[in-house]
């Protein structure tokens, strides 16, 4: 689960060898089993994601077997009693899926993209040196460099994590600028007072009167102007350093726990990010005091750009650092 870089981050890991020829489209496979295409990109560094794959490319149906439904729930691999195994998570001893029972591939190995056993190496797949072998509509397939199927040497091809690239039969962690992401904020740390120590809400009543009530949202341009989620409220969050509320080194603290964190439009809906839009530094972070009635106090914003795994931050409007931690995934 990367997590973002608020000050800027690096340019997304993108590898700079050239790895396919721009413009060539190839076949791949759809996340949840199917043909698709996908098209190096003009770099030539790595193809694109898979494109024209019907429905939802990463859910498949389970069927409930006429019973109580699935022993391990909605799992797209394969169920060890009540623990749904995952294709990337199998073996050759625990290897199905659709929420089969977890077999073994008895003199086989476990294709750890579909589920399925096949003849380990090259054997199942011709001059596929370059790739790796698994299934495709039913029969051996050569994967190059595609994420869902990653491998060199003609070997078992392996799934990278949702939403990064496979480059040169590796996975790199790279965020596929295709593929869109959900956003959840962790936690948030802002200083009490404003540049002139004023204290957020200070004209109000009762209790946590001058304390923040914090959000966060970010926001892209989408071609029609900033379309932007925020997180849920946190009213009146509190010193956490022991600092008097006046004091301007007092700091406030809160984390959202669980779907409170996720990024949701003004009408609840889940926003998703274009990964292009972190590697492009084209997110823009804000820190807000929220405020129902009159208007909102901006205590920090920032364009960030991120792939990598660490805590980024802010620089607010009087110089001082702001933490946001946030993952995508």
């Amino acid at each position: 689960m990367p997590v973002g870089d608020m000050k800027g981050g690096t340019d997304g890991g993108m590898n700079t060898g050239n790895s396919c020829t721009p413009g060539v489209t190839r076949s791949c496979i759809c996340l949840g089993g199917g043909m698709g295409t996908q098209t190096c990109r003009d770099a030539g560094t790595s193809y694109g994601s898979c494109g024209g794959c019907s429905g939802d490319a990463g859910t498949i149906s389970i069927a409930d077997g006429g019973g109580g439904g699935n022993p391990c729930g909605d799992c797209q691999g394969c169920c060890d009693g009540t623990a749904c195994i995952a294709f990337a998570e199998q073996t050759n001893s625990q290897c199905g899926a659709t929420g089969t029972t977890c077999t073994s591939c008895s003199g086989q190995t476990c294709n750890t993209v579909d589920g399925t056993c096949v003849s380990g190496g090259s054997g199942g797949c011709s001059n596929c040196t370059g790739g790796c072998c698994g299934m495709l509509n039913g029969a051996a397939h050569c994967f190059v460099d595609t994420a869902s199927a990653c491998g060199t040497g003609g070997g078992t091809c392996n799934a990278c994590t949702s939403g990064t690239l496979c480059d040169s039969g590796s996975c790199d962690n790279a965020l596929d600028p295709s593929h869109m992401f959900k956003v959840t904020i962790s936690t948030a740390k802002v200083y009490n007072t404003d540049g002139s120590g004023n204290r957020w809400d200070y004209n109000c009543f009762g209790t946590g009167c001058a304390q923040p009530d914090l959000i966060v949202c970010f926001g892209y341009d989408a071609g029609a102007g900033l379309v932007s989620g925020c997180t849920t409220e946190h009213d009146n969050v509190p010193v956490d350093n022991g600092k008097d509320p006046t004091d301007s080194a007092a700091t406030d603290s809160t984390s959202w726990i669980g779907t409170d964190g996720v990024l949701k439009d003004s009408n609840g809906a889940v926003l998703l990010f274009p990964g292009s839009a972190f590697i492009n530094g084209k997110v823009l972070a804000s820190v807000v005091d929220y405020d129902p009635v009159g208007s909102n106090d901006i205590i920090g914003s920032s364009y960030i750009q991120g792939s990598s795994y660490f805590t980024g931050y802010m620089i607010g409007p009087w110089g001082r650092e702001i933490s946001v931690t946030f993952s995508i995934q």
